[in-house]
C-alpha cells in the first residue's frame, strides 16, 4: 500500500501558491497512492458545521471527493484549526475521521497518526480551549451567527495564530514532549508514531521504532510516502501556477 501523509497546510485562498501547489499536487499523484492520510490544520478554519465550509476551500474539497472517488482511502485526524468534522467528513463523504488518536495498521504494523496538539499533558488551558470549541454550545451559538461574521472571526484568529507561531519558534522543537510522547506509544505496541503540528522535520529512531514529525505543507510543502515498511520525508519544489 503507498500512503501519502501531509500536514499544517492552512488552506485559505486558492490563488495562494501553496494551495494552488497542492491541488496540483494531488492530481499528479492521484493515480498512485491507495491512501491519504492529512494530520490536521490543512484548513486555516474548518468544523463539521455547514457554516464553516467558507467557498475557498471547496476546490480543495473537490479534489478529496475526485480521489475518494477513484478508492483512495481517506483518513483526516482533526487540529487545532478543524474540528467536529465527523459530521460532515465522516456521516456525509464516509472518510475516517479522528479526534485525536488514529491507530492504523501500515507496513511497519500498527502505527499511530496524530496532528500532535494534544501531546504535552501540561498545556492544561490549551486542552480546557479546546474541550470548549468542540462543545454542543459552541455548534448552537454557530446556528445564529451570520456566515459572514463567522468567517470574520476565523480570518482574525488566523492572523493571531501566525503572528504567534512568528514569535515563538521555540514551540516548534519539543523534542522532549515528543520524545516522552513516543516511548509511551511504542511501549503500548505502536512502532510506528507520525505527528504534525510542529511544523518542522524531525526523525527519532530507537532500535525498530519510529518517531515522525512532519514538517508543514505550508512554506515547506513537505509530505510523507510510506510504502511497504519503507518512509521517505520529501518537499515538492515543482513551481505552482500561482507563482509560475
Amino acid at each position: 500500500m503507498k500512503t501519502l501523509v501531509l500536514a499544517d497546510a492552512h488552506l485559505l485562498f486558492p490563488e495562494h501558491a501553496d494551495y494552488a501547489a497542492l491541488l496540483c499536487f494531488l492530481q499528479r499523484h492521484e493515480e498512485e497512492i491507495d491512501r491519504l492520510i492529512l494530520l490536521g490544520d490543512m484548513f486555516e478554519f474548518i468544523t463539521g458545521h455547514p457554516k464553516t465550509h467558507f467557498a475557498c476551500y471547496a476546490p480543495f474539497i473537490q479534489r478529496l471527493d475526485r480521489l475518494s472517488a477513484r478508492g483512495v482511502e481517506i483518513v483526516y485526524c482533526e487540529g487545532n484549526h478543524d474540528f467536529n468534522l465527523a459530521s460532515f467528513f465522516g456521516e456525509v463523504k464516509g472518510w475516517k475521521v479522528f479526534a485525536d488518536l488514529a491507530p492504523l495498521t501500515t507496513g511497519f504494523g500498527k502505527s499511530l497518526f496524530c496532528h500532535g496538539d494534544l501531546i504535552d499533558p501540561n498545556e492544561k488551558g490549551y486542552r480546557l480551549l479546546r474541550s470548549f470549541l468542540r462543545s454542543r454550545l459552541i455548534w448552537c451559538l454557530m446556528n445564529l451567527v451570520p456566515q459572514s461574521l463567522i468567517w470574520n472571526i476565523a480570518q482574525k484568529a488566523s492572523g493571531k495564530s501566525r503572528r504567534r507561531r512568528q514569535r515563538q519558534p521555540q514551540r516548534l522543537v519539543a523534542k522532549e514532549v515528543l520524545k516522552e510522547f513516543a516511548l509511551k506509544q511504542w511501549e503500548s505496541g505502536y512502532p510506528l508514531v507520525v505527528t504534525g503540528h510542529f511544523h518542522r522535520e524531525w526523525v527519532w529512531k530507537k532500535g525498530e521504532n519510529r518517531l515522525i514529525s512532519l514538517p508543514p505543507w505550508k512554506d515547506q510543502r513537505g509530505y510523507l510516502w510510506l510504502e511497504e515498511d519503507r518512509f521517505t520525508i520529501r518537499y515538492d519544489e515543482t513551481p505552482s501556477p500561482a507563482s509560475s
